[in-house]
Order: structure tokens, then sequence, then C-alpha cells
């Protein structure tokens, strides 16, 4: 445990600022930080972040909050005394080929977090997920909800995803000497307001679509040295 290297920091509506970090190390297998930031203009942001190993995989939780001393200083949400975020994210593997995940993030504004230079992101996607890697064949299955972190965009235009599923399966024993997959994937969304990326072009507010693809192929090789791959494909939307 000990103080980190500081860290000098200065922006506009912030001011001048020194990052001052104290790690904890608390166990072998989880620790935190505490970083506050003292600005000049807005006061003290204080920053957490919380590191945890299991033993089947870890995760992280990282917050950030400060009360503004000068509001004014910043335009639309971010005019407001009290503002802070909270992130978790973490995956985990209970099984051989198995892994789990999560990644949500809540904040209080859209500006919060680049305004004190915590995230660049330009949107927050936070998900659930579940996957299956064995061999060559593959399984997904997520929820997903995105939140846009960019002034001036409507977030009721941004959609949920429940459920986005995606599966690819390659047949182990040869179809008429060839090989044989299907792939397949189905989600839905919602959201509250029509998303038109284009005049003449409505996505509507809500959609729900599945996909499946069968293919086969075999190769030949001629006394020639030619290779012929004859190949099939079947899909259904």
């Amino acid at each position: 445990s000990g103080f980190l290297i500081p860290n000098l920091r200065y922006k506009k509506r912030f001011g001048a600022g020194v990052e001052i970090p104290y790690f904890f190390n608390l166990a072998p297998n989880y620790d935190a930080t505490l970083t506050p930031l003292v600005t000049t203009e807005q006061g003290v942001l204080l920053k957490t972040e919380w590191r945890h190993r299991t033993r089947k995989g870890s995760y992280k939780v990282e917050g950030a909050g400060i009360y503004q001393l000068s509001p004014d200083n910043f335009d639309g949400a971010g005019d407001t005394s009290w503002r802070g975020a909270v992130r978790a994210e973490g995956e985990f593997k209970p099984r051989e080929h198995w892994t789990y995940g999560f990644d949500g993030t809540l904040t209080s504004d859209r500006k919060f977090l680049d305004d004190y230079d915590i995230d660049d992101r330009d949107e927050a996607v936070s998900q659930v997920y579940l996957t299956n890697l064995e061999g060559r064949n593959y399984f997904s299955a997520q929820a997903l909800h995105f939140k846009t972190l960019t002034e001036g965009e409507d977030q009721d235009q941004l959609p949920y995803a429940l459920p986005y599923i995606q599966h690819s399966y390659v047949f182990d024993t040869p179809v008429l000497g060839g090989e044989f997959g299907i792939d397949s994937s189905v989600y839905n969304l919602s959201r509250d307001d029509a998303f038109s990326p284009f005049p003449g072009v409505d996505l509507g507010t809500d959609q729900t679509r599945a996909v499946a693809d069968m293919h086969w192929q075999r190769q030949f090789v001629t006394g020639m040295g030619h290779l012929v791959t004859p190949f099939a494909r079947l899909r259904a939307d």
C-alpha cells in the first residue's frame, strides 16, 4: 500500500488540478485505489477502483463523483452540483469452453466522463453475455443497451437488444464427402423513437430478425494439379 505517482491536470472548465492516487494492497487477489483530483475551479473529484480476481475469473468496479463548486462553467446537463458515474465489468469461466461476463455504465449525465477526462467513449454499451467456443463451433448470447454520451444525439433512437444470439456449427462427419455447417442468428431490437439513417429509410421502433445459413463444400485435386471446389449454400431470413 502507498501513494502512486501524482498526475498534474488542466482543463478550462475545472482549472488546474493534481491527482494523488493511493493504492490499498488488501490481499493477493483483490485491491483498491483511491484517487482524489483536487481542482482550483470545481473542488475535489473522488475516483475509486476495486479489483477482485476469483478462482473462475475477475471483475472490477470503478466510480467517480464530485460536488461542483462552479457548475455554471458547464453547459447543458453538466450545469448541476452533483455529478458522477459508475462502471462495472467482469468475465468468468465456470467450465471449459464457456465464458460469461458483464459490462455496465451509469452516468449522471452525458458529458461527465468527457468533462473530467475519465473516459473518451462516445457511447456506453452495457451488456451481459454468454459464449461457448469449442473447436470450430461457436455460440454467443447477449443482452445489450446503448447509451449516447454525445450532446445532440437522440437517446430515444438508440435501442436495446434482447436477445442477440449467434451460433455456428460444423459437422464432424463429412456429408456427401464434404464439409457441412450451419450458421444462425436471431435478434430483437426495441427503441422509443423510429430511427432514419438517411431520407427515405425508416427503421422503425422495433425489429426482429432470424437468419439460418447452411453451407457445404468439397475439394478435389485433379491429375493436372487443379484444385476444384464445388459448393452449395442455402440461406433463409
